[in-house]
């Protein structure tokens, strides 16, 4: 069994939720607010590296939502795979035995965006949005 899952893989996961599978995005938390797939729970790698080593009480203070049991799959993903491996062999390593990971990360996720993502697309276009009406505010409030 390989321990990777491909976009379409993920995709079918988003689309059809099962209550024993995790979506962990382990990038740090600005990221995971500025974008992120569908359902899934931020868990940030680089500041909690052994994240799944807290009690259950501990974790849910933390990261606001329970933690995961060891019967669980976990999917992980990060921006571009690399956190995401090593989350994954930390996760290994606190006895989680059905840990995959998305190579593709939230990176592929990202460029393969479409009209049928609407939550996505509406936040990119209030970040441009936003971008524009900043520029067009400095350039009033300075005269130019």
């Amino acid at each position: 069994m390989t321990d990777t899952l491909t976009y379409e893989q993920v995709k079918e996961i988003v689309e059809s939720p099962t209550p024993n599978t995790v979506l962990i995005d382990v990038r740090e938390l600005d990221d995971f607010k500025l974008g992120s797939i569908p359902s899934s729970v931020n868990m940030p790698y680089n500041s909690y590296p052994n994240a799944l080593d807290l009690d259950s009480e501990e974790f849910n203070k933390t990261f606001g939502f329970a933690k995961p049991s060891k019967t669980e799959n976990l999917v992980i993903y990060c921006a571009s795979g690399f956190r995401a491996k090593k989350a994954q062999d930390s996760s290994k390593k606190a006895g989680y035995t059905n840990v995959l990971v998305y190579p593709g990360s939230y990176n592929e996720w990202s460029s393969k965006l479409d009209d049928s993502s609407p939550q996505e697309n509406s936040l990119t276009k209030l970040a441009v949005f936003l971008a524009v009406l900043t520029i067009v505010a400095t350039f009033y409030v300075k005269g130019w």
